[in-house]
């Protein structure tokens, strides 16, 4: 359980940093990033600091975290969803193997993913 904390605690502060320094960067350069879309600030930026050779690199990370990101987060939601369908009184009748349920969240992720940025930021707000 300690290892868990610790480990919890540095990634907290490890993704603080970086976000810190993905808007300090943006600040920095505001002016090239005026008319640029919300969904393209990365990618613009990138660009801007890394110049075209280095950006590709930039931009794979960013599709891999953000491929990791959903992949993790879909994993998660579908065992816990699993779990408490388990464990409800209501449902427990309802038996839901985990990979339907992983085939499920994955579904529902690619129709969002399908609205585009704007779509889902429409979508949320």
């Amino acid at each position: 359980v300690l290892t868990c904390f610790w480990a919890s605690i540095i990634s907290v502060v490890l993704l603080a940093l970086i976000y810190v320094g993905l808007a300090f960067s943006a600040a920095n350069h505001n002016a090239s990033l005026v008319n640029v879309p919300r969904e393209q600030i990365l990618i613009h930026l990138s660009f801007i600091i890394l110049h075209s050779k280095l950006a590709l690199v930039s931009n794979i990370a960013i599709a891999l975290a953000c491929f990791t990101t959903a992949l993790g987060a879909g994993v998660t939601f579908a065992d816990i969803v699993c779990d408490e369908l388990k464990r409800s009184d209501m449902f427990k009748h309802i038996d839901i193997p985990y990979f339907p349920m992983s085939f499920i969240v994955v579904l529902i992720t690619v129709l969002l993913a399908n609205l585009g940025f704007e779509g889902l930021m429409r979508f949320i707000e």
